[in-house]
């Protein structure tokens, strides 16, 4: 029910895109070329990065009374964002008590505005839920319900979003 419809089949602007298939299979590409055991590396190659961007959402309050208010996602996420800010130059996209359309449209836009060059980070605060049944796990944004889990976003979505990220970092 909280899975996210593809983009141009009612979904709205809050919509799973499509899969880039060049970076869905990235990880499968790349993994069964490692040999173990590495050899110890005596220099490092980091790729040239060119832009850091971080999102960090914390989500302290909610919109049901049944799901319990947090005191410190919102104060953790604003400490990692300074952190990542201030210590590590990363451009920070903060979302405060982010809903279910906050969050996807976010990460969307990340997806739109990165390239391959550059280096993404995403940090979520805030309740998540694990279906005893099936062990599907789901981020609880704040407009979520614990009568209807449409509001809520599968930790498959997620995945989903962030492989569409074109950064490779």
């Amino acid at each position: 029910a909280a899975d996210l419809k593809p983009c141009g089949a009612g979904g709205g602007d809050v919509c799973m895109r499509p899969v880039n298939p060049a970076l869905a299979n990235l990880a499968v590409d790349i993994l069964p070329r490692v040999r173990l055991p590495l050899p110890t590396p005596i220099t490092s190659f980091l790729p040239g990065i060119q832009r850091k961007v971080a999102v960090v959402i914390g989500n302290n309050a909610y919109q049901d009374p049944n799901i319990p208010s947090l005191n410190g996602a919102v104060k953790d996420a604003d400490a990692i964002g300074k952190m990542f800010k201030e210590k590590m130059g990363y451009e920070v996209r903060m979302v405060h008590n982010g809903t279910r359309a906050d969050i996807v449209r976010t990460l969307n836009q990340i997806s739109d505005e990165t390239g391959s060059k550059d280096s993404v980070v995403v940090y979520y605060a805030g309740h998540g839920y694990q279906m005893d049944d099936t062990k599907v796990g789901y981020w609880i944004p704040s407009d979520a319900s614990t009568k209807d889990p449409s509001k809520w976003i599968s930790n498959s979505d997620i995945n989903k979003m962030l492989t569409n990220i074109p950064a490779k970092q």
